[in-house]
């Protein structure tokens, strides 16, 4: 922005500066609360898409403020690390990109089992792997157990950042237009 000033104004632009500061603050609470809002909204989609038998019931994605100019967004669930790593060997791809970075290593879990291509667990589990790639295995004792080959990485998490990601300038471009 380019102003031209005479001496005699310089309190007529010492106002319109702080006016401007004033907007862009608010433009940036703006920014971030649209940035917050579409981050839960992919993520909610994101979720309704996933493939996994186990229970999420319990899932609950929202921001918060962390700062006067930062918001995080956060994804909650007993079994988010299943949900968005994936489990076991029996799907070898699409591999999550940032697993080896967290420390989830394809077929890390459970005490090495997940290195197997496949496993048995109470029916009453939260961990059901992947529709279809869970099946009775028997029946004893008034308890259901299964078998599983695990579950695909559904990377819920990465995919809704990848998204804001890609959408950020135009937020930008749409938020900070002055008149």
């Amino acid at each position: 922005m380019r102003i031209k000033v005479n001496i005699g104004q310089i309190g007529e632009v010492i106002k319109r500066l702080e006016s401007f500061e004033k907007k862009l603050k608010t433009k940036q609470k703006e920014f971030l609360q649209k940035l917050g809002e579409l981050g839960v909204a992919k993520g909610e989609e994101n979720f309704s898409q996933i493939e996994y038998a186990g229970d999420y019931s319990d899932k609950n994605i929202h921001y918060d403020w962390v700062g006067e100019n930062r918001i995080a967004i956060s994804f909650e669930s007993k079994a988010i690390l299943f949900i968005e790593f994936g489990t076991g060997v029996y799907f070898p791809s699409p591999d999550h990109p940032l697993s080896v970075e967290f420390g989830f290593s394809r077929g890390g879990y459970g005490q090495g089992r997940g290195k197997n291509s496949w496993w048995v667990y109470p029916a009453t589990g939260a961990n059901a792997g992947t529709p279809g790639a869970s099946e009775v295995f028997e029946k004893s004792r008034n308890r259901q157990m299964l078998i599983t080959h695990g579950n695909r990485a559904n990377r819920v998490v990465y995919d809704t950042g990848k998204f804001l990601r890609e959408q950020i300038m135009k937020i930008a471009k749409e938020v900070f237009r002055f008149d």
